[in-house]
Order: structure tokens, then sequence, then C-alpha cells
């Protein structure tokens, strides 16, 4: 999850821009908040979809258990992915769920890989239900000030984000890949927008 907040603390010394403000700042900050998130958001999106295209920086290969799994997938689904790349990628929703507008709240099915199915008759491959989308908020938080909140409904998000245990006892644990920007490219995606938005304030005091 992504917040950004603004408002009348974290704009700055903008008394710069001409006294006698007060009233025409109060506006401004309101109408900051109002289209401050159609700046925000494509910035924010666009540092995400370099993650996932660079995988990472810093995500773990694959696991063979994992590999095999896409690669019998494939073989069974056609997929245009390969067993190693791209990672978190199989179906393309989580990606979408954190990157594009339009992605709203549904439930998409997984292809997974039962590999004792076989001797038991059943299907290899099947699907799974996963819930997923966009969320993207906007909430008052003080006086004149907006805190937006963009992030993704998509249920596997934590434990990938995060790492975590296996789902099988005796199973790889799932490494942590990060997927929103960290250290200094959040630094960076951060002074971006700042600089948009504050270019907005100007152009809404003019």
């Amino acid at each position: 999850m992504f917040s950004l907040k603004v408002g009348s603390g974290s704009i700055g010394n903008i008394t710069k821009l001409g006294a006698n403000l007060d009233a025409k700042l109060v506006n401004a900050i309101k109408e900051l908040g109002e289209q401050g998130q159609a700046i925000a958001f494509p910035i924010y999106a666009e540092a995400v979809e370099d993650i996932f295209d660079a995988e990472g920086p810093g995500w773990d290969d694959l696991s063979k258990g994992t590999q095999e799994e896409r690669a019998a997938i494939i073989d069974a689904r056609g997929l245009t992915i390969t067993p190693r790349h791209p990672i978190l990628q199989r179906t393309g929703a989580l990606k979408a769920s954190l990157t594009e507008p339009g992605f709203t709240e549904r439930t998409v099915m997984l292809p997974q890989y039962d590999p004792m199915a076989y001797a038991s008759g059943g299907e290899e491959v099947f699907d799974v239900p996963i819930h997923t989308g966009l969320v993207r908020g906007k909430t008052p938080t003080g006086e004149h000030d907006t805190e937006w909140v963009f992030g993704t409904a998509d249920e596997r998000f934590e434990k990938l984000q995060d790492g975590a245990a296996s789902d099988f006892p005796g199973g790889t644990s799932i490494p942590p890949r990060p997927m929103l920007p960290r250290g200094t490219q959040e630094k960076a995606v951060a002074q971006q927008i700042g600089a948009d938005l504050y270019a907005l304030l100007v152009k809404l005091l003019a």
C-alpha cells in the first residue's frame, strides 16, 4: 500500500509566492486534493511497472519446484510465459491491480499444478479463483489536508511482497519480492510527485 498526504502542513514554505494568500491558499489546497491524484498515480504506477519489468531490484529467482509447476501449466495451457520469467506475472492480474486505473475489483483464475493428480486420475492443472483489483482512495486527514491511498485488493500481495512460509509442510518458503518503490527509488518517486504538485499549486495560486 502506498499513501501520500498533501495539505497545508506538507506543502512547505509558500509565502514566497506572495502576500495575503490565506483564503486563496485554502482554496488552492482543496483543489490540489481534487486534482493531485491524477498527477501522483501515474508517477507511482510507472515506478511499480519498472520494478515488475526489472524483477526487482533483488527478487530471488523462482524455486526449482515453481519452475517445474510453471512448465507443466505452460504445456497444458499454452501460456506465453517461460518457467523462469516473468516473475509474479503468471496472469498479469497482480501487476495490473497496482498500475492500471481501469483494473477494478474482480475474480481472476490463477492456473495451479497438482503433481499428485495424475496418480489419482484427476486434472493436473486446475484454476484457483483469486480476488483482486485496484484500490484508490482519498481521505480528509485534517484541516485542508488530504491523503491519497494507492494499493491492491489482490489476496497474494502481502505474502509475495513481504515473503511467507510455504503453503505446504516442508515446502520452500516464499522469499520477499517487494513490488513497491523503496529506498532511493521511493525517494525519487516522492520528489517527482512533490515537484509536480508544487508546480500545480503555483498554477492554482496564480
